[in-house]
C-alpha cells in the first residue's frame, strides 16, 4: 500500500505537523505518535524506537487515527487522518493541509 506526506496545519494554533502514512515493506501502518516536549505529532516506522526525530524525546500514543474508508466495489479505499493537535486540542484532517498563504504540499511514497 503506498503512502502519503502531509503538511497539516492547525487551524486552532497554526503549528505545522508534517506526517507520513501508509505501510513499509514488511508490514503494519505507519504509526503517529506524539513527542510532548516539540508539541508535535511524529510519525515512526513500527519496528523503530519511538523517539522524536528532533528532541530524541519519548513518543506516545496519538490520540488521532489514520485509516482508510471503503468504497463501493473494487475501488481503492479513501485515505483518513483525524485526531487532536498535541499542542492545543483542535481537530486536526486531511483538510487541514492549506498552509496560511494558501500553499499545499503533498508527497506521495512507495
Amino acid at each position: 500500500m503506498p503512502g502519503n506526506a502531509y503538511h497539516l496545519y492547525c487551524s486552532g494554533c497554526g503549528t505545522k505537523h508534517e506526517v507520513t502514512t501508509g505501510a513499509p515493506m514488511g508490514g503494519g501502518l505507519i504509526e503517529q505518535g506524539v513527542c510532548h516536549s516539540c508539541e508535535l505529532i511524529v510519525s515512526h516506522w513500527p519496528q523503530e524506537p519511538e523517539r522524536c526525530p528532533t528532541c530524541y524525546a519519548g513518543l506516545e500514543p496519538w490520540a488521532g487515527r489514520v485509516w482508510f474508508e471503503p468504497r463501493p466495489g473494487d475501488e481503492p479505499g479513501e485515505e483518513r487522518f483525524e485526531g487532536p493537535c498535541p499542542k492545543c486540542g483542535t481537530q486536526i484532517t486531511l483538510a487541514d493541509q492549506a498552509a496560511p498563504d494558501g500553499t499545499v504540499t503533498i508527497t506521495l511514497w512507495d
